[in-house]
């Protein structure tokens, strides 16, 4: 299962003589901005919903029980590192720096950037582990201090089921939630 990878620690993306990442080319700039914009108009929903309907069901699938101001304020937070005058560098990495491991992206703290590894530009702008979505994962590391407890929808879930507090703290919990947004997407996650 492909994911994302927080890095909390340590100045650099990669030790020894791998190659770090790199300015992104043209084509790659115009996925980023992209994701970047349907990423922004999809969390701006997501904080919408939260605000119109605090008890749906489709909130207790992604947060359980966990308290809706807390997730709603981690959501903000997120929507915010979004806009374009907010957004934190971002930098298109390869396989060596992204730890020649399946992953989409790494958000690094120190630094407060982002490594968008070759699996952010091969996935879509819809559904599961899609760039906008993956952006909302990031972002949320860097904004609202998530973490990686769970990844994939179904772990997702059943983090939301059996530990709520923690799901309001992981990355693709919020991801998941604004994917899979009633009204907005087709697609849905898929259970196991």
């Amino acid at each position: 299962m492909a994911f994302a990878l927080l890095l909390a620690i340590g100045p650099g993306w990669a030790k020894g003589p791998e190659p770090g990442p790199t300015s992104c080319d043209a084509k790659q700039n115009i996925l980023v901005q992209n994701a970047f914009v349907l990423a922004e108009q999809r969390a701006r929903a997501a904080l919408a919903f939260l605000d119109a309907d605090p008890y749906h069901a489709h909130i207790r699938t992604w947060f359980g029980s966990a308290p809706v101001p807390k997730v709603r304020a981690r959501l903000a937070q997120t929507l915010e590192l979004l806009r374009p005058e907010r957004r934190p560098t971002y930098l298109c990495g390869t396989a060596a720096s992204c730890g020649n491991r399946p992953i989409y992206a790494i958000a690094n703290l120190v630094r407060r950037t982002v490594n968008l590894c070759p699996m952010f530009f091969n996935a879509r702008n819809e559904g599961a582990d899609s760039r906008p979505g993956i952006l909302v994962h990031e972002m949320s590391h860097l904004a609202a201090g998530t973490a990686d407890m769970a990844y994939g929808p179904t772990a997702a879930m059943a983090l939301a089921r059996k530990e709520p507090d923690r799901a309001a703290l992981n990355a693709d919990n919020y991801e998941y939630f604004v994917e899979f947004l009633p009204g907005l997407s087709a697609s849905r996650p898929a259970t196991r």
